[in-house]
């Protein structure tokens, strides 16, 4: 359930190795955080006709990808159940819709796909829902 707290005890000696050594007495405490202490973004990606296969990427502040939405042409992407933070938005023109990245290739006389970053952070707080939108 969320908003609740538990704990584990496992008493002393409970388990053994195969030397004879045991546990001393352990306690773990574990919350459940609620869905108000998260948040959620809408991102809407309003691309031209010319474009149809992209990848739409969540990233944390460290640019680490925790997300990503294959889309077709312009949509609407959500993403719930966010920790509140700053996060970073970038788009793949996936050109050979594959869903991720391809370098160039010097022999075919092709330039890798090109990745575009959003103008700013995005920031998401606890119990809102951020809405963005992005026009190519």
């Amino acid at each position: 359930l969320e908003d609740s707290s538990y704990s584990l005890l496992i008493p002393d000696s409970s388990f053994f190795d195969i030397y004879g050594n045991t546990n001393d007495t352990l306690l773990y405490r574990i919350s459940i955080a609620g869905k108000k202490d998260y948040g959620s973004l809408e991102f809407t990606v309003k691309l031209p006709e010319t474009i149809e296969n992209t990848v739409l990427y969540l990233n944390d502040s460290r640019d680490k990808v925790l997300a990503k939405r294959q889309i077709k042409g312009s949509a609407t992407v959500t993403f719930p159940l966010l920790e509140p933070g700053k996060y970073s938005i970038s788009l793949l023109l996936d050109e050979d819709g594959n869903g991720r990245w391809s370098s160039g290739m010097i022999l075919k006389n092709r330039q890798p796909e090109q990745v575009i970053k959003f103008g700013k952070e995005v920031e998401i707080r606890a119990n809102w829902v951020v809405q963005e939108s992005w026009e190519l």
